[in-house]
């Protein structure tokens, strides 16, 4: 997988490359009809390709909430990218010719990308929340109406998503007579990942990250005394009181 990655991202530099040495020859030879013909070719696929490597960007991150996420690094590279692409059209079905070479608009086009990039990434982080809270509200009703013995609720749910379900299995269910935390693991912008949990009391979805000592001690804190369920691995569940 990451050769072929590795392979995709040769060839669209390569293309990139391309384009640019097309637009120098095209604007050297003051018009000429074959450069002409080949920048609007390889602009489209470029604009195409772009495209689709941020809607993929977009669904990677919207299926795992994370703190902090590597695809802010994917934005950065390919939205300024796009845009350009989208400006370089665009100037030319206007004014029936290419822009110029010019890198104020250049300075101002990567300015605009980074912008949205950021923009767009915190964006995602809300709603991947959102997403997940709301995939779980029949897990959460499961294990609210099956208290004060909520284990089995556990053994009924299974993500189907064979990207996701690693991070979105439910890790571990504390609970007692009338209150419950779940938590499930999340991901981050390092290996260390984060973890997710949902307090029954106050009835919203937390995140953070597994770094965060003090977020870690708070859970512990809350959790301590409850009895708890772990994820069954197939037939097997073990529950157990914390003193």
């Amino acid at each position: 997988m990451i050769y072929t990655i590795i392979l995709f991202a040769f060839i669209l530099f390569a293309t990139q490359i391309t384009h640019a040495k097309l637009k120098k020859g095209y604007e050297a030879s003051e018009g000429n009809y074959r450069y002409h013909k080949l920048l609007i070719f390889i602009s489209f696929f470029l604009l195409l390709t772009y495209l689709a490597i941020i809607a993929l960007v977009i669904n990677s991150t919207v299926n795992i909430p994370s703190v902090g996420n590597l695809n802010i690094f994917a934005f950065l590279l390919v939205i300024p990218a796009f845009i350009y692409q989208l400006y370089f059209l665009a100037y030319r079905f206007a004014k029936n010719r290419f822009p110029k070479s010019k890198w104020l608009h250049r300075f101002s086009i990567i300015v605009l990308g980074i912008i949205l990039s950021a923009v767009t990434s915190k964006y995602l982080h809300k709603y991947a929340m959102h997403l997940f809270s709301e995939n779980r509200i029949v897990l959460v009703e499961t294990i609210a109406a099956s208290l004060p013995s909520p284990c089995d609720a556990l053994n009924f749910y299974q993500d189907e998503n064979e990207i996701t379900k690693i991070f979105n299995k439910a890790k571990e269910l504390y609970f007692n007579k009338q209150f419950f935390i779940i938590t499930f693991n999340g991901g981050s912008i390092d290996i260390d990942g984060s973890t997710i949990f949902y307090r029954s009391d106050m009835g919203r979805w937390n995140i953070f990250h597994n770094d965060n000592s003090t977020k870690q001690k708070l859970l512990q804190d809350l959790t301590n005394g409850l009895s708890r369920c772990v994820y069954p691995s197939h037939l097997k569940m073990q529950v157990s009181v914390f003193s």
